[in-house]
């Protein structure tokens, strides 16, 4: 019982951390910096859209792979590629787009130079 009592008095020196996969992780991890990378790029703070496609085959003949699924891909790239926006547009109190009609145009090609991808 003595020993069982030293042995675990060592928990009142126990600190919390606020990231433990900071202490469980070697340091220089790519999944670290990866992670590090994606909290400067995209700060949780933003309010950020994302876009997720699922491409399913219609039948089991049929490779995900096709001609039609490339031309599909194609055409939505198209799509946002011709999407144009200006810099003063933004979100109202309720979250509703509000466009001003002023200010410089960008487009999907410019927040994808600006986001380095």
């Amino acid at each position: 019982m003595i020993i069982f009592g030293g042995l675990s008095s060592g928990i009142i020196f126990a600190k919390q951390f606020e990231d433990q996969t900071l202490i469980w992780t070697p340091s220089d991890n790519p999944t670290l910096q990866n992670r590090l990378k994606s909290e400067e790029l995209f700060p949780a703070e933003k309010k950020l859209r994302e876009i997720t496609l699922m491409v399913e085959a219609t039948d089991r003949t049929d490779s995900l792979i096709t001609t039609a699924a490339f031309e599909e891909m194609r055409q939505f790239e198209q799509l946002l590629y011709s999407v144009e926006e200006y810099s003063d547009t933004g979100l109202d109190a309720l979250n509703r787009l509000v466009r001003k009609g002023k200010g410089k145009i960008f487009g999907f090609a410019d927040i994808c130079m600006q986001a380095e991808l």
